[in-house]
């Protein structure tokens, strides 16, 4: 007999939570091990948007889509890579870019780079993992 809290009804939740967990340890580790600052933000953005892309082209590629539970997309995307991807401390380092700059300045180059490169780099590493599932997934 399957628990009570792991009812179909938990399933969804439980999904969410444990693929968060493992996102949310994913980007603690890189922010902290591997490249510190506003950069791992960055860097942990563009992978979490080439990482999403590829998961995405591959769960709904027609040799694999029919296989997948709502459960593996809320592991996986809703989880995974929404505590990967760090949109709000994102926005906290533009935030601190402009309140910590020096009375009358604005710190034009850093903020433009850091959203230009977050926004327009997350696009396209996106669509590159979109397209880079499409040929390695074969039906």
């Amino acid at each position: 007999m399957i628990p009570s809290f792991l009812s179909s009804a938990w399933m969804p939740w439980l999904s969410v939570m444990i693929g968060g967990a493992i996102g949310a340890a994913l980007r603690y580790g890189i922010v902290t091990y591997i490249i510190s600052g506003w950069q791992g933000i960055m860097a942990v953005n563009l992978l979490g948007c080439l990482l999403f892309g590829i998961i995405l082209g591959a769960l709904k590629h027609p040799a694999i889509s029919s296989n997948v539970t709502p459960s593996v997309y809320l592991f996986l995307l809703t989880g995974m890579m929404g505590a990967l991807t760090t949109f709000s401390s994102y926005i906290y380092d533009a935030y601190r870019f402009i309140m910590d700059a020096p009375a009358n300045t604005l710190p034009i180059g850093p903020l433009i780079t850091n959203i230009m490169v977050q926004n327009v780099g997350g696009l396209l590493l996106f669509m590159a993992g979109v397209w880079l599932a499409t040929r390695l997934v074969k039906g």
